[in-house]
């Protein structure tokens, strides 16, 4: 979950993993340096509980390094 922090610098480096970003209608999976932040607020509890449900729902597959342009590596 991310408010006023940038995901570029903070995000997960592992998968599985969703990124949230308050006024996202989706799972943010594009990153630039100069990031809006927004406050917290503005993240519902049904995008949360929706990425939680996904993850949960979702195989196990192995976990994979994300590199910094977003792309899994091994």
């Amino acid at each position: 979950l991310f408010g006023p922090t940038n995901p570029l610098h903070w995000r997960p480096r592992f998968t599985p993993a969703l990124i949230l970003q308050a006024g996202q209608a989706a799972p943010v999976t594009e990153f630039n340096r100069k990031q809006k932040a927004v406050p917290m607020n503005l993240l519902s509890t049904e995008q949360v509980i929706d990425a939680m449900k996904a993850l949960l729902a979702a195989p196990q597959a192995a976990t994979s390094y994300v590199g910094t342009d977003g792309t899994p590596t091994t």
